[in-house]
């Protein structure tokens, strides 16, 4: 078998010529390459170089570059002349330059890979925090390139958010609660939204609701179930998409009418992009790692975790520290992968046992959460059952009106019809 160290990294040495001769073919090949492409994403030193250089130039030819290399003391050392003339014919037209960028960035990043196994290694062998050096290894491994947006983009993407409100369409992921999306014109991207309420109040009922909107609108959603077995909750959505009693479906006691209606949902609920996650003790940086990798493979437009009291808090710190650094990076992962990202949580253990109106100083360590939370909506179910919009950061607050159906376990809006 041949070792790591015998083997040739990871490389693709035609791409880079490739690149390098769509560039002095065509100088706006630059304006794409250079958004995906930093000099060390090349293997070979001498493209390295080269492509170093051509990042401080504004007319790139055989000629100038030459010239350049030249009074940098390296053309020889790159090749000479006549290697940027191969070069420029190494390629007939630039017109699939990003496609060999692309090409470059993946051995890039498989070689980056490879070197920060390698390092990990060394750093479990030493004895250092497993999570730590987990994180740190998840992000490398699931890192990619970011392209940059001008700040003209940005502005015809705020305005696109802008005509589509007002033509009344909704530009986040609707919950199916028409008052709710009507105030947060619907999940946003890149929001953190804390789903809270006392014990048996429906805050799973509610996230389950959204899951089943968010498939219906193509949307791929990941849920780190950590308080019940994956057949509780796909049960659930069964029950809901069917409509029939949660506890009929659940101990076999269905009427053949129910049966019918439950075999459909089931059919029509196997195709649906759906990725459950139930193993207890999970950490943040396997969730971090999960959802990243979850991204890059199936294009993830949705996050649940239910609950967040049962995330495995990070060694050696303070609860209340651990909470706030384990919302504070569910907030930076919202933006990283520009999906929302609902969070449930439990109340602190003296506000369960109270009847009032749940408030935003109820929940567990509330000042982490409130502070890095976009949403925060509390389920409280009383004569009259609400949810709460208790936190808003881009929009109003207030309660809002809604019936609950105990068996099939689901929220509708009072004047709608089940």
């Amino acid at each position: 078998m041949v070792s790591l160290i015998d083997r040739i990294p990871p490389q693709n040495l035609e791409a880079e010529m490739a690149v390098l001769g769509s560039i002095l073919n065509d100088n706006d090949a630059m304006i794409d390459v250079d958004a995906m492409l930093i000099p060390e994403c090349f293997y070979r030193t001498a493209h390295r170089k080269i492509y170093r250089t051509m990042q401080n130039m504004t007319i790139i030819d055989v000629v100038t570059l030459g010239e350049e290399l030249k009074q940098q003391k390296i053309l020889d050392e790159v090749g000479g002349s006549y290697y940027l003339t191969e070069l420029q014919e190494s390629v007939p037209t630039s017109t699939n330059a990003r496609k060999y960028a692309n090409i470059i960035y993946e051995k890039y990043l498989a070689r980056r890979g490879i070197e920060a196994c390698l390092k990990a290694q060394e750093r479990f062998y030493g004895g250092e925090d497993i999570d730590e050096v987990l994180d740190e290894l998840g992000t490398i491994l699931t890192t990619k390139y970011d392209e940059d947006v001008s700040f003209s983009e940005h502005l015809h993407r705020m305005n696109d958010e802008i005509d589509k409100r007002k033509d009344g369409h909704y530009t986040g992921i609707q919950t199916g609660l028409n008052s709710l999306d009507k105030m947060t014109w619907g999940l946003q991207n890149g929001d953190l939204i804390v789903l809270a309420g006392r014990t048996s109040q429906g805050k799973t009922a509610l996230m389950v609701q959204i899951i089943l909107q968010a498939v219906k609108y193509k949307k791929v959603v990941g849920l780190f179930e950590l308080e019940m077995p994956a057949t509780q909750i796909v049960g659930r959505m069964v029950a809901q998409d069917a409509f029939v009693s949660c506890f009929k479906l659940q101990y076999g006691l269905l009427e053949q009418e129910e049966f019918e209606k439950v075999s459909k949902s089931m059919q029509n609920l196997a195709g649906e992009p759906i990725h459950i996650h139930d193993a207890s003790g999970v950490t943040m940086p396997e969730i971090i790692s999960w959802a990243r990798r979850k991204k890059h493979k199936h294009n993830l437009g949705l996050l649940c975790i239910d609950y967040l009291q049962l995330i495995e808090p990070p060694k050696a710190e303070r609860y209340d520290l651990s909470i706030g650094r384990i919302t504070g990076q569910l907030k930076g992962l919202a933006k990283e992968l520009n999906i929302p990202i609902i969070l449930l949580s439990q109340l602190s253990r003296d506000e369960t046992k109270s009847n009032r109106k749940p408030v935003l100083s109820d929940l567990r360590n509330s000042g982490n959460i409130e502070q890095d939370a976009d949403l925060v909506m509390f389920v409280w179910r009383t004569e009259k059952p609400k949810i709460i919009l208790a936190k808003h950061r881009n929009g109003p607050t207030g309660d809002i009106e809604v019936e609950f159906n105990k068996d099939v376990i689901y929220f509708k809006e009072p004047m709608s019809m089940f």
